[in-house]
C-alpha cells in the first residue's frame, strides 16, 4: 500500500508495546526490521541501516541479516549512481 511513515509509526509502537518487564525479543526484532524495511523504501539509508544493527542485536536472524545486506548494497549503487551526475561529480573535484 506503500504508506511507510504509517508503517514507521506503527513498528515503533509495537516495540513500545513488546518493551516490558519480560519482552519477546523475536517480536521486538521483528518489528525493528520492518521498521528499517520501511526506511529503506523510503531511501533513507542511514537510518536503515542503524534499525537493522539494533534489530541484529535483539535477534540473530538470517532475514534480518539479508535485509541488512540489501540496504547497503542499494546504498553503494545509489551513491555510485549519483557520482556519476557531472554536478556531484564537480563538486568531489
Amino acid at each position: 500500500m506503500k504508506r511507510y511513515e504509517d508503517c514507521i509509526k506503527a513498528c515503533d509502537d509495537a516495540a513500545e508495546a513488546v518493551k516490558g518487564n519480560a519482552y519477546d525479543y523475536t517480536k521486538l526484532a521483528k518489528s525493528m526490521a520492518r521498521k528499517a524495511n520501511a526506511l529503506f523504501k523510503l531511501e533513507r539509508f542511514d537510518e536503515s541501516i542503524a534499525q537493522y544493527q539494533s534489530a541484529l542485536l535483539e535477534h540473530q536472524d538470517h532475514g534480518i541479516k539479508m535485509g541488512l545486506q540489501a540496504v547497503i548494497k542499494a546504498k553503494k549503487e545509489k551513491e555510485a549512481k549519483d557520482y556519476i551526475n557531472p554536478e556531484i561529480a564537480e563538486e568531489h573535484r
